[in-house]
């Protein structure tokens, strides 16, 4: 398996607009796929607890035919305090998926993970997913440095050999 880190990419943000950043790594055959994203926190979402929450209301509302299977804390994005949850639902155009779900909030920014699979192939792809979503990292988010991205490349590439 290699590694890769998400490069940095600058914008002018216009008023009122919001910054969302997000990786999408997909199974090569289409089967699966793994969705990482961050953004600002709201007041309302500041805590993890909160966001995990807020999610919750909104996959429920969002998702025709929701079933959650677990939720509950965990160890998440490199062993920090975060919640879990997987679920299946149905879309209006395709068979039934099931996706775990990962959540954090950190220095003032929320971090979903969501590792998606058919049901039908969830039981043969959930563990590889499962360490696919052990292995993200979270970099200080508070340190902005121009050489961050090759710092960041660096460690993944000696993590990758050793």
């Amino acid at each position: 398996m290699s590694s890769w880190s998400h490069s940095h990419i600058g914008a002018r943000i216009p008023d009122g607009w919001h910054q969302r950043d997000s990786l999408t790594l997909s199974h090569p055959d289409g089967r699966a796929n793994l969705i990482c994203s961050s953004e600002e926190t709201d007041e309302a979402t500041s805590t993890t607890s909160a966001y995990a929450s807020a999610q919750d209301s909104e996959l429920r509302s969002r998702f025709p035919g929701f079933v959650q299977h677990s939720f509950g804390p965990d160890r998440v994005f490199g062993g920090h305090d975060g919640f879990r949850r997987v679920f299946s639902w149905t879309p209006d155009d395709g068979p039934q998926v099931t996706q775990m779900q990962l959540y954090l909030v950190l220095a003032g920014r929320s971090y979903t993970a969501t590792a998606t699979a058919t049901a039908e192939d969830f039981d043969e792809l959930s563990p590889l997913l499962e360490e696919m979503l052990l292995d993200l990292q979270i970099y200080d988010p508070t340190v902005v440095d121009a050489a961050a991205p090759a710092t960041v490349a660096t460690e993944l590439v000696a993590r990758a050999r050793a």
